[in-house]
């Protein structure tokens, strides 16, 4: 109420002046930079409600619960697309002068030292101005599309390897357990020996094991055939069956013997691969 002139011709009481806001903060003598000023804390203004906030208190306005934005909002909703919605921004204060001359005091201690390197990120004086952000983007998606295309690499290797190690421990395989083709014809034994090398599973090397090579007669016994005729009543009687059986058995078991080797072999050099 003394503000108020007590008549309509008077004029107002002088309104008491503010007090001048003295600074707070104590001389910093320990501190490094403390020849550069204080600078003035970074504001900014809602272009809603026009309140005035410091960016280090609060980016989001306590009116009406706006962001502290650059004139673009994105806006979202469930099942709908993102959309742009461009504004006026809301205005900001930034000490630059302050700032900068911070920056070269303690850009100026830092070549003083021992070290003598500067960092960019951490020696900034106006972050979010950097141009560089692009560039440094660019180069960390480059060097993990390399790492990407390393890591490829050296698995198509890893497979050729395996693949080239599983075919020469079946070659091991056909040549310390000779696969059961003695007395077959040579021909065919080179036949088998390349779907061997050929064959990539131990399921591939089991169907080649199994099949039975072709015999075939010498050239005598044919020629004999030709000169005598054949006497059927001379022919030897027919196997019993309990020593056709035992013949089956002991096949079966030298083929489950052999298909047994050449597992193992394949293991083994797989297991060698693997470490590697």
């Amino acid at each position: 109420m003394d503000d108020l002139p007590t008549s309509p011709l008077a004029q107002p009481m002088p309104r008491a002046s503010a007090p001048s806001i003295v600074s707070t903060h104590c001389s910093r003598s320990d501190d490094n930079w403390s020849t550069a000023e204080d600078p003035v804390p970074w504001r900014w203004q809602c272009h809603v409600c026009n309140r005035r906030y410091q960016v280090g208190v609060t980016r989001r306005c306590l009116e009406d619960g706006h962001y502290f934005c650059t004139g673009r909002t994105l806006i979202s909703g469930v099942g709908e697309p993102s959309m742009v919605v461009e504004h006026p921004p809301c205005t900001s204060v930034f000490d630059y002068c302050a700032w900068e001359s911070i920056g070269e005091e303690r850009r100026r201690l830092i070549r003083d030292g021992s070290d003598g390197r500067t960092d960019c990120w951490s020696g900034c004086d106006w972050p979010g101005s950097c141009i560089w952000e692009k560039e440094q983007m660019l180069l960390r998606t480059r060097e993990e599309e390399a790492i990407s295309r390393w890591s490829d690499e050296e698995r198509i290797e890893e497979e050729e390897v395996s693949v080239n190690g599983r075919q020469a421990s079946v070659t091991d395989a056909a040549k310390t357990t000779k696969i059961g083709l003695a007395g077959s014809d040579t021909i065919q034994s080179r036949k088998i020996v390349v779907c061997m090398l050929e064959a990539k599973t131990t399921e591939q090397v089991d169907s080649v094991i199994d099949q039975k090579p072709a015999r075939r007669r010498s050239k005598f016994l044919e020629h004999m055939d030709e000169e005598i005729p054949f006497d059927r009543s001379l022919a030897p009687s027919p196997e019993p069956a309990a020593c056709r059986t035992t013949t089956t058995n002991a096949s079966k078991r030298r083929s489950l013997e052999i298909r047994k080797k050449v597992r193992k072999v394949v293991d083994k050099a797989s297991e060698v691969l693997r470490t590697r």
